[in-house]
């Protein structure tokens, strides 16, 4: 029990020794604050959160409290040592990414804001893996808590309340991950330089545009420098001219800004025009690119009306903005096919976009969390892959993963993808990641309130999205990509089990390991959350091994076990089938399979031994 918990003499030594040095410090950093105190107080808030990870790591209890007055003071030490430095007291050096999925099976992630973190150290503790390889290393129970807040809309970020009570009861006995968000702080650059084109007698309107040109390149010509940068100038037909005229128009300011010497070095020509929606627009749209394509053009940038699909969740991916998917589609294909590259008037900065998820990422890192997930809603497939690059770049150590919300269009230069090509666009989406070797990415919906799911229940159901062999085939592909990828999205425990039997890297399952409990004050301003998940010792032990039994009767199979992987097999469906989860974990049946899973990973991993002691016999090398 809690009260069991006591501090050895050499951690009570320990303890008072920090309480002295903080004592002392204080009274010098109230005299005068300088450099070396202000270090020795961080170096003792360090000590402190040090400490008390030990003494976490070495209990099964759910929470590290105590009645004793040595584990409080050592608690309350602790708290303010994380308020103090802000973060845990160094970043994690072994992330999610070192995770071993091949020999430990599917990692799992439980949703949760902090209120359930001892409950999921009791599973992780109680899990057969932990008592087969007589270890609580995190990196092999593979169990974690998830730091998200679970609201009406869905998963939504912690704050610094919920950082510090994860940190403090998970303390080094689970891991932890948290998604920063699912859709980014889209910044634009300043507009591109749209020079009117009047509908004027075509002498007039020629002077006028390049009057409009030379001003717009005034600042570039005047910059410091020697290095010339190129300015996209946009010209807008303004009225209704017919084509004809329009192409005369273009042609001539095209021959004339040729001759503009250093001028036309810096000048890119484009077109830019405001058009109506839905098909009327497509039609506008196709005009300006076969006047773009006759004229030898490439960029037509086009604004429009927000479409009210696109208003309702704040904004779309690019010119889906403005036309639906089947009238994008037709459009950006007839602009491929016409060698004209289609975008939005307003060009969005993935510079400063990226430096935003950073921020939210660099608090999960602080923290001492192993994963930080981050959504890139609305962003094009181009502009995902711009923020990807520096991401990844500013996160080499740590592990930063993006995040795929199939249940959200998408649209790169040439094609949008929906839920009715998702397949071909998490191909492209994994092609993209894995340019730029990220390690580890996840695959999730993002409408939780829709009850969107990753996977079909059944082949009618409408909400599911992935088939499990459509999974088994994309996990490949990132197999071959060198990505591993975490699965998400409405999961049950059956299908917990499959992706289990698949050998997928990793799953979040909340709904099937939690139970539902009355609203807490905590989310009083959520007015439309009828009930918490609150996740169970029960529950996440009974995913927990579900998932193993899934891959460990894989496993064995191909090892030639078929026997203990049939027993495996039928004892998982009589779990499945159970209706009550405490009923069934005090059943028989459970104890049955979690003695054979602790017997399974030991067979499993002498297999594994022997195997690899053949391949480097009867490798040349050897």
């Amino acid at each position: 029990m809690i009260a069991t918990l006591r501090l050895s003499k050499q951690e009570r030594i320990k303890l008072e020794k920090i309480k002295a040095a903080l004592k002392m410090i204080r009274r010098r950093l109230r005299r005068s604050v300088d450099t070396a105190g202000a270090r020795q107080l961080f170096d003792q808030f360090r000590a402190t959160i040090h400490l008390y990870e030990d003494v976490a790591t070495r209990t099964h209890n759910c929470t590290i409290s105590s009645a004793y007055p040595d584990i409080q003071a050592l608690r309350k030490l602790a708290i303010e040592a994380y308020i103090g430095l802000g973060s845990q007291a160094e970043p994690k050096l072994l992330t999610l990414k070192d995770y071993d999925h091949q020999r430990f099976g599917p990692f799992l992630g439980v949703s949760d804001e902090g209120s359930a973190a001892g409950e999921i150290c009791r599973a992780a503790l109680a899990d057969p893996k932990c008592i087969s390889f007589k270890t609580r290393a995190p990196l092999v129970i593979g169990l974690a808590l998830d730091a998200e807040r679970l609201g009406a809309t869905g998963e939504v970020a912690v704050g610094p309340a919920e950082y510090q009570k994860i940190r403090l009861d998970a303390a080094q006995r689970i891991l932890t991950t948290t998604n920063v968000g699912t859709r980014v702080n889209v910044r634009h650059y300043l507009n591109r330089r749209v020079v009117a084109v009047p509908p004027d007698t075509p002498r007039k309107a020629v002077a006028q545009a390049i009057r409009g040109i030379n001003q717009a390149i005034q600042p570039f010509l005047d910059a410091p420098g020697e290095r010339v940068r190129p300015l996209p100038v946009l010209l807008s037909f303004v009225g209704h001219p017919s084509v004809a005229w329009c192409e005369r128009i273009l042609r001539t300011i095209l021959s004339r800004t040729n001759t503009l010497g250093r001028n036309s070095v810096i000048l890119q020509v484009g077109l830019q025009q405001r058009v109506s929606g839905g098909r009327d627009g497509t039609c506008e749209v196709k005009r300006l690119i076969d006047l773009a394509s006759a004229c030898g053009v490439h960029d037509v940038a086009v604004e429009a009306a927000q479409r009210p699909d696109a208003e309702r969740v704040v904004s779309q991916p690019g010119l889906l903005n403005y036309f639906s998917p089947t009238l994008l589609q037709d459009i950006l294909k007839y602009a491929s096919k016409r060698n004209v590259s289609l975008t939005p008037w307003k060009t969005v900065d993935t510079e400063t976009t990226a430096r935003n998820i950073w921020m939210g990422l660099s608090t999960a890192r602080h923290m001492g969390l192993e994963l930080g997930k981050y959504g890139l809603a609305p962003l094009t497939y181009e502009e995902q892959e711009a923020v990807i690059q520096r991401i990844q770049g500013w996160f080499g150590s740590w592990c930063a993963a993006p995040v795929h919300y199939i249940d959200l269009p998408q649209v790169d230069a040439t094609t949008v993808y929906s839920v009715k090509n998702t397949v071909e666009g998490t191909n492209c989406w994994l092609d993209l990641v894995g340019r730029y070797g990220v390690p580890v990415v996840l695959i999730d919906t993002a409408q939780k309130s829709k009850g969107t799911r990753l996977m079909k229940r059944s082949p009618a159901d409408a909400k599911g999205i992935f088939r499990l062999d459509e999974i088994q085939e994309l996990t490949h592909r990132a197999q071959r990509l060198g990505v591993r990828v975490l699965w998400a999205g409405g999961l049950n425990a059956a299908q917990a089990h499959q992706l289990g039997g698949l050998g997928v890297f990793g799953l979040y399952v909340t709904s099937d390991a939690a139970e539902r409990m009355a609203v807490t004050p905590d989310y009083d301003d959520d007015p439309m959350l009828p009930a918490l998940k609150e996740p169970t010792f029960d529950k996440v032990l009974h995913v927990k091994i579900l998932i193993e039994a899934g891959f460990l009767g894989a496993k064995l199979r191909e090892v030639g076990l078929q026997s203990e992987a049939a027993k495996i097999r039928r004892l998982s469906c009589n779990l499945l089938t159970a209706k009550d989860v405490r009923v069934c974990n005090q059943a028989r049946t459970f104890h049955v399979l979690r003695r054979l899973l602790v017997k399974s990973w030991r067979h499993y991993e002498r297999c594994r031994v022997i195997s690899s002691h053949r391949e480097r016999r009867s490798s040349p090398c050897a």
